[in-house]
């Protein structure tokens, strides 16, 4: 997907990505479980700016986000909690249970230091 974006894009066109990522440095059993607790398109392979990069970017700026990731997850379960039985009523009991327990984990992963939330900018070179 991140070559057709570079395909796509005019010479010093900007392409900007957001990613969960395995975190950096973790052991083989840590990564492991972090794959096991994030999202489904969580690898471990490579981390997102290496994958812009092989895509024919340089990137230009990286930010970790963590943190706005993991307030954003607590308000959500706050308020997921708040309209439970409202929600239940609405949705079903198998939405709300999926939803909790995805936003559970990715948090209980985040706050192990085993997931990231990154955003890279990167530049489609000139001349390309």
């Amino acid at each position: 997907m991140l070559r057709e974006c570079r395909r796509v894009l005019k010479p010093g066109g900007r392409l900007i990505a957001a990613s969960i990522e395995v975190g950096s440095a973790l052991t083989d059993a840590d990564r492991m479980r972090a794959m096991q607790l994030g999202p489904a398109e969580v690898d471990g392979e490579d981390s997102l700016r290496g994958l812009v990069e092989r895509a024919g970017c340089p990137v230009e700026e990286e930010l970790d986000v963590t943190d706005a990731l993991r307030e954003a997850l607590e308000r959500r379960l706050s308020t997921l909690a708040r309209y439970e039985a409202e929600l239940r009523r609405a949705e079903g009991d198998e939405l709300v249970d999926t939803e909790r327990d995805k936003r559970e984990r990715l948090l209980i992963a985040i706050n192990e230091g085993l997931l990231r939330r990154t955003i890279v900018f990167a530049r489609v070179p000139v001349g390309a």
